[in-house]
C-alpha cells in the first residue's frame, strides 16, 4: 500500500508529488537556460528528459538519513 502524507486535510501520495516536482524542475531548467545552438538545445532536452533523469545513478540507493534518532538522544541526555 502506498504511503500518504496528510497536509491541510488532503492526502498526498509522495511518489506522485515527487514526480510533479521533478517535472517542474526539469521544465524550469529547459526554459531558464536555452541554448541558441539547436544541436546543443536538443542534447540538453534529451539529457533532461524525465526518463533519462530516472536512470541517473544519483537516484539509486543506498539512502542514508542524517536526522537524529530522538529516542536514542533522550537516553543519551538523561
Amino acid at each position: 500500500m502506498a504511503a500518504f502524507i496528510r497536509m491541510r486535510g488532503m492526502a498526498i501520495n509522495p511518489i506522485v508529488y515527487t514526480e510533479k516536482i521533478v517535472r517542474s524542475f526539469l521544465k524550469y531548467q529547459l526554459s531558464a537556460y536555452p541554448f541558441s545552438d539547436p544541436r546543443l538545445n536538443a542534447q540538453m532536452r534529451e539529457l533532461l528528459s524525465v526518463d533519462k533523469v530516472r536512470r541517473t545513478p544519483l537516484l539509486r540507493g543506498p539512502y542514508i538519513s542524517l536526522s537524529r534518532d530522538s529516542a536514542r538522544e533522550r537516553r543519551c541526555s538523561s
